[in-house]
């Protein structure tokens, strides 16, 4: 077996060292951690941009590969040469990161080909994300069964200023039993297109509603009169997320989009063209070994926000939720994995 080091990315979405597992595991590998730093992302694989090193020589994971291909064994090297076909992560999330989708193989190509300082990978990135815990791993992911997104049209006018009336129509006379993904395309497409000042319009309006009403119901509680309804999770969400991320257009986006919530133990498979963005907790991913990410909200960085809505799926529904399956049971009866 061989040992590795591998190391952190603290990008400032990372929990503080003090509570991150990311942090932690970095600790119990004998290195020192600061408590206060944003410890985001541990990859453990031979990516370019953070490769892991042998322990004991030093040398990275990649060179240590093409020096002893047979630590691959003979269907790695067959397939992929010498070159370790996956990355492994562990994620401490603080902050939610960007609205964003991974290319399939044909349009990371084109993507490298085109703008190799965004995308530094010809590879797709089709990704496992499974919870940690102890506290759920929460992420928006997938577009809404039709009927909810419907319903958030008729509900949120601000999101109707944004997508326009003739465009959300279209949409609101969809039936849920006929294919919608055109209509979809061009409501989100919309959305995410419309000008900086109506999303900050719109965005302002529709947190100062949703925070009169919080206030107006927390003071309900506490007497006799009648209180307004609670905050719905994605109601409760654009609030945290305007804190995070004030005036995105992401904020209203994520009404588009189903929320996840993933107790330990489980996961969700992310396809190619897929919209997703993890919200809070930590998680463990496996995926290909790839660093491209299409993003076009809630993010600081750049924004292809023509790529992303192109080459959505607009596939309709919420995510399987994959549990496993337990295969045997530990020594007196007891049940593990």
């Amino acid at each position: 077996m061989l040992s590795l080091n591998c190391f952190a990315q603290y990008y400032e979405w990372g929990l503080p060292g003090s509570k991150s597992e990311v942090a932690s595991l970095i600790e119990s590998n004998g290195n020192k951690i600061d408590k206060n730093r944003p410890y985001a992302e541990l990859w453990m694989g031979s990516h370019p941009n953070c490769p892991s090193k042998a322990k004991l020589s030093g040398v990275n994971l990649q060179d240590v590969l093409e020096a002893h291909p047979e630590l691959l064994g003979p269907y790695v090297k067959s397939r992929w040469g010498n070159q370790l076909p996956f990355l492994f992560k562990v994620l401490s999330v603080n902050k939610a990161l960007s609205i964003q989708s991974h290319p399939d193989k044909a349009l990371a190509e084109k993507l490298h080909s085109l703008y190799p300082q965004w995308y530094p990978d010809e590879n797709h990135k089709p990704e496992m994300a499974l919870a940690l815990g102890p506290e759920p791993f929460e992420a928006l992911c997938g577009f809404l069964p039709l009927p909810q997104l419907q319903e958030h049209l008729r509900s949120v006018p601000e999101l109707i200023d944004c997508v326009g009336l003739e465009v959300a129509a279209r949409l609101l006379a969809c039936d849920p039993e006929s294919d919608c993904r055109s209509a979809l395309r061009e409501g989100f497409t919309a959305l995410m297109t419309s000008p900086p000042d109506r999303v900050a319009s719109s965005v302002s309006r529709l947190v100062s509603r949703l925070s009169s009403r919080l206030a107006s119901s927390s003071s309900s509680s506490s007497s006799s009169s009648s209180s307004s309804p609670p905050l719905t999770p994605h109601e409760q969400w654009i609030l945290t997320l305007s804190q995070q991320y004030p005036n995105d257009v992401g904020i209203l986006a994520s009404l588009f989009l189903n929320i996840l919530s993933l107790q330990a133990g489980e996961a969700v498979a992310l396809s190619a063209n897929e919209p997703h963005a993890y919200l809070r907790g930590e998680c463990i991913e496996c995926m290909a070994s790839s660093d491209n990410v299409i993003r076009a909200g809630l993010t600081p960085k750049f924004r292809h926000t023509d790529a992303l809505c192109e080459n959505l799926t607009y596939r309709i529904g919420v995510p399987e939720i994959l549990r496993g399956e337990r295969l045997v049971e530990k020594e007196g009866g007891e049940e593990g994995g």
